[in-house]
């Protein structure tokens, strides 16, 4: 009987120790769920990003990966923007929650200040990312769309500040540009500038670039360039 009892035993606690060790190996980890709500979240699936990312926050609420890609997939204004806060006052350092943040107030909250504020100290951490310089060069001619700088664009009247930041938005297409020879979208919005400057070949030599590169040029670019040149190419 002792040895039949102690076999009995020793088979439990095998198999014990077996389940307790295939359930630990196959068990989700905070890194596990966050891998996954990116890849969610780079499918377009942010319904399934969401969920994956409240378990990573769950299992480890000092990921600021985590909080700054749920505020991505957000919802809600408020959450999102608490969640990129977050991401921030746990990695100060955290490049990227500036570059998400920036484009969250510059495209869902129409912020441009604070949009521009996040866009300067992503490149003030991280100097070589195209993005940060194509959005801040598209905030710079955001500044240029008033009423009264296009009208005396339009009656012909200089306007100093015009220039000043079309200059600042061609400089910061250029940089985009030169970290990522392929951000087509960043030679389009180039051509706009050099066309506000008056630099018609330049401008020109942008969107045939772009229309080699086999991408189909928006007609609105086309049209607005040949107006203001005066020419067909």
């Amino acid at each position: 009987m002792p040895f039949k009892f102690n076999f009995i035993k020793n088979a439990l606690m095998a198999l014990i120790i077996f389940f307790a060790i295939n359930i630990y190996c196959h068990a989700e980890t905070a890194e596990d769920y966050l891998k996954s709500g990116i890849s969610y979240y780079e499918q377009l699936n942010y319904a399934q990003a969401l969920s994956d990312l409240n378990k990573a926050i769950d299992l480890n609420p000092n990921s600021s990966n985590a909080y700054m890609y749920r505020g991505a997939v957000q919802n809600d204004n408020n959450l999102a923007i608490s969640d990129f806060n977050k991401a921030i006052d746990i990695d100060p350092k955290n490049s990227e929650a500036y570059f998400y943040r920036g484009k969250f107030y510059y495209r869902s909250v129409g912020n441009f200040t604070k949009a521009m504020s996040d866009f300067n100290k992503e490149i003030e951490l991280n100097p070589n990312h195209a993005g940060s310089y194509y959005f801040r060069g598209s905030l710079y001619e955001k500044k240029n769309y008033g009423l009264l700088k296009n009208f005396k664009r339009w009656v012909g009247l200089s306007d100093p500040d015009f220039d000043v930041n079309e200059i600042k938005a061609l400089s910061d297409y250029s940089k985009a540009i030169e970290i990522d020879p392929n951000d087509r979208q960043a030679y389009l919005e180039r051509a706009m500038c050099y066309s506000s400057l008056k630099d018609f070949d330049k401008a020109w030599a942008d969107i045939h670039t772009v229309e080699k590169s086999g991408m189909v040029v928006d007609p609105w670019y086309i049209n607005s360039l040949k107006k203001a040149s005066g020419r067909d190419q």
